[in-house]
């Protein structure tokens, strides 16, 4: 039978590893949003910067998401979405102005 002190190794293990998966799982889908919506293809990039937000956006820095946000936004100009791209800049700019941690030296 394994002690506590072996489980509790084990949860934190457990735990951690499902953390940096989440966190792949979120970088990767962010990367291929970015991806797409360099190369213009705004349709595509669309759902895919809405699912980072949707399921991972309290995962974001301030400034990720931010960048995410007007990302977002444009892409809607652009498909010619003007409501959804009004009412995403707004969400963005309302959000406390943060520079990159680069930019703050």
């Amino acid at each position: 039978m394994p002690s506590i002190k072996q489980i509790v190794l084990l949860s934190t293990l457990v735990s951690v590893y499902c953390s940096s998966a989440v966190a792949q799982v979120e970088q990767s889908l962010l990367n291929d949003a970015t991806r797409h919506y360099e190369l213009s293809s705004f349709i595509t990039a669309i759902p895919r910067f809405e699912k980072v937000l949707q399921d991972y956006g309290q995962q974001l820095s301030d400034s990720e998401k931010q960048t995410t946000l007007l990302r977002l936004a444009y892409a809607y100009k652009q498909v010619n979405n003007m409501t959804k791209a009004e009412a995403t800049y707004r969400q963005a700019l309302d959000m406390p102005l943060t520079l990159p941690a680069e930019q703050t030296k």
